[in-house]
């Protein structure tokens, strides 16, 4: 994406639904991307209003298309503005406006297992060689939360 073709708004903003084999699975399996994830520190209600604040952004651009802005709604805004809808307070970070940076942000907010370095957890949140190695198995989920620590 480039900021500039943003301006244009070339590129209409999306939201997947899709099995978490297909969508990660494509980018580690057939792609061979660098998949990383993380277990967040959430109540099951709070993981609830934010699957429903999906499901609700993702109606409303069937009925007004948004656009991709790779500095005002980009991947992390957009689910930060989620978050914020559901109720979480989120500050502004720079982190949040570049695409990379949401695990600091997480973890600098003890989002994520603060237990480990950051570093440590980094290493072991890559999941690609797991995810190959699974096959797209039925047991893919499972399979690539391996070794991933989950937040006390």
């Amino acid at each position: 994406f480039s900021p500039l073709a943003d301006l244009f708004k070339s590129h209409p903003l999306v939201i997947i639904a899709a099995d978490e084999r297909d969508v990660v699975g494509v980018r580690s399996n057939v792609r061979g991307e660098d998949v990383q994830i993380y277990r967040l520190k959430v109540s099951p209600e709070a993981a609830r209003a934010l699957l429903l604040e999906y499901v609700l952004d993702a109606n409303a651009l069937s009925t007004t298309p948004e656009f991709y802005n790779s500095i005002t709604t980009n991947c992390t805004t957009t689910i930060v503005k989620m978050m914020r809808a559901v109720g979480d307070v989120v500050p502004l970070d720079w982190r949040l406006i570049v695409n990379g940076y949401l695990p600091e942000y997480a973890y600098a907010r003890g989002a994520l297992d603060v237990s480990l370095p950051l570093s440590d957890l980094r290493a072991l949140a890559h999941i690609d060689e797991r995810a190959r190695k699974s096959g797209l198995s039925p047991d893919f989920s499972r399979l690539i939360r391996v070794g991933v620590p989950s937040p006390p």
